[in-house]
């Protein structure tokens, strides 16, 4: 692949360290920060667009999740 950028092949190719937590829920993944509240939504993954409109599942919204509660 080539990459035809003004920016530094080094700066677009540098992996940074990501705190987020993907977690399989029924029917797609979630990915999230973990928080003393649960997992807090920043992302969607699923092939069910319903599921896009349940709230549990919005950017920002808090879901209960087990790493949480065992403080990873």
């Amino acid at each position: 692949m080539v990459i035809h950028s003004i920016i530094d092949p080094l700066e677009i190719m540098e992996r940074k360290r990501d705190p987020s937590v993907w977690q399989q829920v029924p029917g797609g993944l979630i990915q999230g920060i973990a928080g003393e509240n649960g997992l807090t939504v920043t992302r969607l993954v699923s092939t069910d667009p319903a599921m896009y409109l349940d709230p549990r599942y919005q950017p920002g919204a808090a879901y209960p999740s087990e790493q949480a509660r065992e403080g990873h």
